[in-house]
């Protein structure tokens, strides 16, 4: 269990009720301002330095503010350059938390919004930029929320937990009229797009590498965020790239045998040929007899089959492997790190 840490300050950054009775201190009363048990914390929050227009309501490290975007300082977002569509709610707790190498702000110090060193944030804005303003990565098509409406969450940890059910979804609702050609618009009345991707990208990187293949060169630059599988078009994929597969082993097989009969008359005629005289040569004659016959056997049989096998591989090729196919087995709108 770790000790109780002090900051620079003399306030609790870290520990718990038996870290305290461990260090020494008396908690057979509970002091009003320790932070125990629901008190007050010992040490004040910081100030927050509040826009002209907005509205804060504050308990103790915890702030709702009603205003207008504003990712930092009074001069940032588009609530700076007066926007009517840039309405926000912010809801922030522990501000500044991971300044001063976690210690926190100084106490009585003024702090404006940080996208990166407040704790936890749950921020609604009407227009945005919020890539930008909380630094993610632009993504395979370069897709970003900008001068847009925007959600965002971020905390050490986020949950998104449904009991029943979870549903990721892009695009407006289904059923709807009167908003546009289309139906449902972008909170600017623009159209959306057929189907906006989803990512996932762990690790806040999009950018390609490069990778060293077996034999040492170098390929060429490895996506990291690549399409997902589509999971029934990949059974469909497997399924019939075995039949293709079994397909040219019957082929094979097929040729196989025939060509192992053909070999056998041409060195029965061959044999017959040189030890027979007369009667070697129309031995030999009824054995080239039995090859052409064979070869034409072997053409309908093997040869016609082969090109069939071919065709379904390329076919193969098109339908699951081809962005555009029937079956394609990447998701075109769905990608992951």
């Amino acid at each position: 269990m770790a000790k109780v840490r002090l900051n620079k300050e003399g306030c609790v950054v870290a520990g718990t009720v038996d870290d305290l009775i461990k260090d020494g201190v008396n908690l057979n009363k509970i002091p009003s301002n320790s932070g125990l048990m629901h008190t007050d914390a010992p040490c004040p929050p910081p100030n927050y330095k509040a826009a002209p227009n907005e509205k804060v309501i504050q308990n103790g490290g915890s702030f709702i503010v009603l205003g207008t975007d504003r990712p930092n300082t009074k001069a940032s977002g588009k609530g700076a350059g007066g926007s009517s569509r840039a309405s926000s709610i912010d809801l922030v707790v522990g501000r500044m938390a991971s300044a001063r190498k976690g210690e926190g702000p100084k106490e009585g110090e003024h702090v404006d919004n940080s996208f990166t060193a407040d704790a936890a944030r749950i921020y609604i804005t009407g227009l945005g930029d919020l890539d930008d303003k909380f630094g993610l990565a632009s993504g395979v098509r370069g897709q970003n929320t900008k001068n847009r409406s925007g959600i965002a969450l971020k905390a050490d940890g986020v949950r998104i937990i449904g009991r029943e059910s979870v549903k990721i979804v892009t695009y407006g609702a289904q059923g709807v009229k009167g908003y546009g050609s289309t139906g449902e618009t972008n909170s600017l009345g623009g159209t959306l797009s057929v189907a906006p991707t989803i990512e996932f990208i762990a690790g806040n990187s999009s950018d390609p590498v490069k990778a060293i293949l077996a034999d040492g060169n170098e390929d060429p630059e490895v996506e990291t965020l690549q399409p997902v599988i589509m999971g029934d078009n990949l059974n469909m994929a497997l399924t019939e790239l075995t039949e293709v597969v079994l397909s040219l082993t019957d082929d094979v097989r097929e040729f196989q045998k025939r060509q192992v009969r053909i070999n056998r008359y041409i060195a029965t005629g061959m044999t017959s040929l040189v030890k027979g005289g007369t009667s070697g040569k129309a031995s030999a004659s009824t054995n080239i007899g039995f090859i052409t016959a064979n070869n034409t056997v072997l053409q309908t049989r093997t040869s016609l089959p082969l090109w069939g096998t071919s065709n379904k591989g390329n076919l193969f090729k098109v339908n699951f492997l081809h962005p555009g196919g029937a079956y394609y087995i990447c998701s075109e709108s769905v990608f992951t790190t």
